[in-house]
C-alpha cells in the first residue's frame, strides 16, 4: 500500500491475491533489508524480497481503484448478535506460545457470534505516533484480521494456531484510526485451513 500511495492519487488502493510465501526472519540484534518491486502498470505485481527478488517473502498485485466502500453497517446491530465474549488478556489474545510486542496489545474486546465475531481495537496511546507513518497498521490489521479463530470449528486455543497465508482482496478507502471495530465472518473452514471475510 505504501509502495504505491508513494505517488498519490487520492483513491482508493487495492491488493488483490497476497501471498506469504515464506518468513521474514530476523534474529536478535540483526539487521537486514527488506526490499519492495513494485509495478505501476502491466500486471500491476509486487514482490517482497530480501537479498534477490528470486526468493521472495510475499507477492501480490496492488492498484489504485475506483470501487466504492461496501455498505455501512451498524456496529451495535452486530454487537447485538455476537453475545458471547472472547478471552483477552492486558489486550493480548491469550496465547501461551505465542509473543507478541506491545503494539499487538490492540484488543480491547472480542464479542462472538453464529460464524461472526465483532473484535474492537486500539492502538496504545504510546504508540499513536505509528498512524502518521502506517496507514495500514501491521499490528492493528493483523489482530483484525485474525483475532477471532475461535469461530474456527473444533478450535483448541491451547494447541491450535492459525497464520495468515494470503489475502485474496483488501480495499483501502482510508487508513486505518487508532480505535475501530473488525467484524469477522467465517466462510469457509476445511481441513488445516479457515477463510474469513473482515469488514474495519
Amino acid at each position: 500500500r505504501a509502495a504505491l500511495a508513494y505517488r498519490s492519487e487520492g483513491r482508493p488502493i487495492e491488493i488483490r491475491d497476497l501471498v506469504f510465501l515464506q518468513p521474514f526472519a530476523v534474529g536478535p540484534d540483526e539487521t537486514r533489508a527488506l526490499n519492495i518491486g513494485l509495478r505501476r502498470e502491466g500486471d500491476h505485481s509486487l514482490v517482497i524480497y530480501g537479498d534477490s527478488e528470486e526468493q521472495p517473502y510475499a507477492t501480490a498485485r496492488v492498484a489504485y481503484v475506483d470501487t466504492p466502500a461496501g455498505p455501512r453497517q451498524s456496529v451495535s446491530a452486530i454487537r447485538a448478535r455476537c453475545r458471547e465474549r472472547g478471552e483477552v488478556m492486558n489486550g493480548n489474545l491469550v496465547q501461551n506460545f505465542m509473543d507478541f510486542g506491545p503494539r499487538w496489545a490492540n484488543i480491547q474486546a472480542i464479542h462472538l457470534g453464529q460464524s461472526e465475531a465483532l473484535i474492537d481495537l486500539a492502538l496504545p496511546a504510546s504508540f499513536a505516533a505509528d498512524l502518521a507513518t502506517y496507514a495500514l497498521h501491521p499490528a492493528m490489521l493483523d489482530m483484525a484480521t485474525g483475532g477471532a479463530q475461535k469461530l474456527i470449528p473444533g478450535f483448541a486455543g491451547k494447541d491450535d494456531f492459525y497464520v495468515p497465508f494470503s489475502y485474496g482482496r483488501v480495499l483501502v478507502t482510508r487508513p486505518v484510526p487508532a480505535t475501530f471495530s473488525s467484524h469477522v465472518r467465517l466462510r469457509d473452514a476445511e481441513g488445516k485451513s479457515a477463510i474469513f471475510d473482515v469488514t474495519l
